[in-house]
């Protein structure tokens, strides 16, 4: 069966299954979105990392190293913008228990999807258990690495984190690189509605509203653009980082979304067979050819979507409508 973009995606969590772990019970606010104010300090400048971003660092600190708050020192300046708790990244770490030196997690993706195990994209906000982590990272740029010295009890609150063996005055140690960052939704220029269409209303963030026309749906599969980038070209078998809505023809609710799902996703643009990972012949056909930059509406009858069989909320012979915003591509050739 095809796999569409539809699923339910799997919760974020480190490969080792450390953030499933976390409790951020008792510890304090983050920093609102785009404000850094973590200090440097002798405990983050003391972590001695080495390597290039995007590789795995060789780490060491002297043990054990203690922060009385969170610290952060940038071992690597990247010259892309600084992220916010809403920036769409892809972040490699590694994590280590600062009164040990041993690793917790070694150097991985944040995130990995359990259905094709490729890295995941996140956002900051998502990274709820882990608020200094999160005011950390926000001092942080496109393509820099970062040293960071969090308190076991500003992630986990008084009592530390037992499974993790850290205890309420130990403190994590994490090396974690911003490997790339997206925009969180379109950026293309503005287009004319296409009569016959859903109407579509984005709110400040970027989230799509789609109201159904009262017509009947259309049988033969429809597209228009509602901007229009001028990113790079979405080719067959590419992968293709979204943002996505989609909501059924016959009564307008959504049945998913990558933004209410918290962060956007990627898929590869090529339909799905027993042989290879991919979505419904009309969301691929969605993304072949389109541009970054680009906010498309889709509209796919049953023969391009799920046809006669039910696909979770999804009931048999149902006309799918999709507003996808194009992030970024990744050439399947590399």
């Amino acid at each position: 069966m095809n796999r569409g973009p539809v699923q339910k995606r799997a919760a974020l969590a480190l490969s080792a299954g450390v953030l499933l772990t976390l409790s951020a019970c008792g510890s304090p606010a983050a920093t609102p979105a785009g404000e850094c104010d973590v200090p440097s300090g002798n405990s983050s400048k003391a972590i001695t990392v080495s390597g290039s971003v995007g590789t795995e660092p060789d780490v060491s600190f002297p043990t054990p190293l203690i922060a009385s708050r969170t610290e952060v020192t940038t071992v690597d300046a990247g010259e892309g913008a600084t992220i916010g708790m809403k920036t769409p990244v892809l972040i490699n770490f590694a994590v280590f228990n600062g009164a040990t030196g041993e690793a917790i997690n070694p150097y991985s993706p944040v995130s990995v999807s359990q259905s094709t195990g490729e890295p995941q994209i996140v956002t900051l906000q998502a990274l709820s258990a882990l608020p200094g982590f999160q005011d950390a990272m926000q001092c942080a740029t496109e393509g820099s690495r970062v040293a960071v010295a969090l308190p076991a009890k500003e992630g986990f609150g008084a009592e530390g984190n037992a499974q993790l063996g850290l205890g309420e005055n130990d403190t994590l140690v994490f090396v974690a690189d911003v490997v790339e960052a997206y925009p969180a939704r379109a950026t293309g220029d503005p287009q004319a509605a296409r009569s016959g269409f859903p109407s579509v209303v984005t709110d400040p963030d970027g989230v799509p509203g789609i109201t159904i026309p009262s017509s009947e749906a259309p049988t033969e599969y429809r597209e228009t653009l509602l901007r229009k980038g001028s990113g790079g070209k979405v080719a067959e078998g590419d992968t293709v980082t979204l943002n996505y809505t989609g909501v059924l023809w016959d009564t307008g609710e959504v049945f998913d979304s990558s933004w209410e799902n918290g962060a956007p996703v990627q898929f590869p643009a090529q339909e799905g067979t027993a042989d290879q990972p991919g979505v419904v012949k009309g969301f691929a056909d969605a993304l072949i050819g389109a541009r970054v930059g680009d906010q498309v509406l889709a509209v796919l009858p049953p023969d391009v979507a799920y046809g006669d069989q039910a696909s979770g909320a999804i009931p048999a012979d149902s006309t799918l409508v999709f507003v996808i915003d194009v992030l970024g591509v990744d050439k399947a050739d590399g």
